[in-house]
């Protein structure tokens, strides 16, 4: 049993001797980010494949993490994107962004979860679908997707749109980059975090 999952009033006071005590919600949350990073990095490691595989870079790779599965069951999508906005600030002005597949799916859930709207790239025809009757001005965009191998993908969303974007955020970094055409990146897991063979 997931007990900061089933316990969502634990609270802990410490007291000053006079009655007076601090809330320990942040402990309450910890512990939930910490459990979710362990139940996404359990469910990433299951989905890496070993073989020789081609990134949409054109790199060859040893090995494939394929979050698609992942993304697609409502299950562990809502996992995922409760990690995803574990490493977001709490802003009303945000718009999620992301490319085709995975990154649309986890950017429209995380819009769904902030009542705001998402842009969706379609690289095969280098097109943004941006959302209709939504004032975009002063909106932050938060690019999402599920895996960065070369961060290529991103670069090729980041150059159809005209919007600024302030961070990207993914699941797994597998290359550790900390920036991407100087937006800074965070993730649930990074390279790491895996164990390949």
């Amino acid at each position: 049993m997931d007990v900061s999952e089933s316990c969502p009033q634990f609270n802990i006071d410490i007291g000053d001797g006079g009655g007076q005590g601090t809330d320990m919600n942040f402990l309450t949350e910890w512990i939930k980010r910490k459990n979710r990073k362990k139940k996404i990095k359990y469910l990433v490691q299951n989905s890496v494949k070993i073989g020789d595989f081609t990134g949409t870079s054109g790199k060859k790779l040893d090995y494939y993490v394929d979050c698609r599965p992942l993304v697609a069951n409502s299950v562990t999508r809502i996992t995922i994107v409760k990690g995803l906005y574990d490493l977001i600030e709490k802003d009303k002005n945000l718009i999620f962004a992301g490319p085709q597949t995975a990154g649309a799916i986890l950017a429209s859930e995380m819009a769904l979860f902030r009542n705001t709207d998402t842009i969706i790239f379609n690289l095969d025809k280098h097109d943004v679908i941006y959302p209709y009757f939504i004032n975009l001005i002063d909106k932050k965009v938060i690019l999402v997707d599920d895996v960065i191998t070369t961060g290529y993908t991103l670069k090729r969303c980041m150059d159809l749109i005209e919007l600024p974007i302030i961070k990207i955020i993914c699941i797994l970094n597998r290359s550790d980059l900390k920036s991407i055409n100087d937006i800074e990146v965070s993730s649930i897991l990074n390279y790491k975090d895996i164990k390949i063979g």
